[in-house]
């Protein structure tokens, strides 16, 4: 026991919790539905924004009876509690220099606008890759914020263009790690019977 690495037997336990690439699913339809909703000018697509998160807690339930269920030490609860705290404090931050330059309030070019939103953005995603420690979502933070400087400075179709493909390589991602992880956890265990805690 006294070389039992703790912390990485603990993250191992928590990445292996996203394995399932639902979060990169949610990632890939955030990126690509404005795209789709700019190239096409139907409204309707707009309604993509709103299927990430019943994606994410369907998609759960699937994997979670599959795997079992894993309950997470002191330690990692009070890192996401701190990501929540650090994430809305920079969100309003965020936002409060969206009204000043963004708004109008005060004159800025479109350059300033779009270092403006594009910075904002991949700090916001660049947060929840760190706090949520998956490093993937870093690659998908700069997807956002490359695509949404290009929509600023109205690159166009550029812009769109780049929000559908880079939105298509994290749906890809994650639907090949939601099937290889189907394949792994072919068979429903009962939860009672795997429930650890890391």
């Amino acid at each position: 026991m006294q070389g039992l690495d703790l912390k990485g037997i603990e993250r191992k336990a928590w990445t292996s919790f996203w394995d399932d690439g639902l979060v990169d699913i949610v990632a890939g339809t955030f990126l690509i539905t404005p795209g789709i909703r700019i190239l096409t000018d139907n409204v309707w697509f707009t309604a993509g924004f709103f299927i990430g998160l019943p994606i994410l807690l369907v998609g759960k339930r699937i994997t979670a009876s599959r795997m079992g269920r894993v309950r997470f030490g002191p330690e990692r609860k009070r890192r996401l509690i701190t990501g929540k705290k650090v994430f809305g404090i920079v969100l309003l931050a965020i936002l409060a220099i969206w009204m000043v330059t963004l708004g109008g309030v005060v004159d800025t070019s479109v350059a300033i606008r779009a270092v403006v939103l594009g910075g904002g953005l991949l700090m916001i995603w660049g947060l929840i890759a760190y706090f949520m420690d998956l490093r993937r979502l870093y690659l998908y933070a700069a997807f956002l914020a490359t695509c949404w400087v290009l929509l600023e400075l109205d690159y166009e179709p550029a812009g769109p263009i780049a929000l559908v493909g880079s939105g298509s390589i994290a749906l890809f991602i994650g639907l090949s790690m939601f099937i290889r992880f189907l394949r792994k956890y072919p068979n429903q265990v009962n939860e009672g019977e795997n429930d650890n805690i890391c």
